[in-house]
């Protein structure tokens, strides 16, 4: 064989080889940018449910908070069903990834704990 024969050969080889080596790259990149697409729209779905179940459940504890039993004897169980809303808040809360709405959710049950400073409160006898 001549040598043209073999440069040409090894020429080709080589191009075989990077032309190669350089698809399965491409490949590589691409799928690794398409893996971190849908783990980012995952955790916006997952952002975004939890942020309809805190809201939906803030709700709840409106309509609870609401519903201000009039017998005395009932003040406690109220206010015990009301803190237990409160807490079943929080977990969805803490997936929020939007720092902004998380901060105004949680401050919530914040102002639910200062009713106690209310002076027309009607659980400390209504003066």
């Amino acid at each position: 064989m001549d040598g043209s024969v073999w440069v040409g050969l090894g020429g080709t080889l080589a191009g075989t080889v990077i032309g190669g080596g350089l698809s399965i790259w491409a490949s590589m990149v691409t799928q690794n940018r398409q893996m971190e697409a849908t783990r980012d729209l995952r955790a916006a779905e997952s952002s975004e449910a939890s942020a309809n179940q805190a809201i939906t459940e803030l709700y709840v504890i409106r309509q609870r908070a609401r519903d201000f039993p009039q017998d005395p004897g009932e003040w406690d169980a109220w206010q015990e069903k009301l803190e237990r809303l409160a807490a079943e808040v929080e977990p969805a809360v803490l997936r929020l990834r939007d720092d902004a709405l998380r901060e105004r959710i949680e401050e919530v049950p914040g102002y639910m704990d200062m009713i106690y400073d209310l002076t027309d409160y009607r659980g400390h006898g209504g003066h």
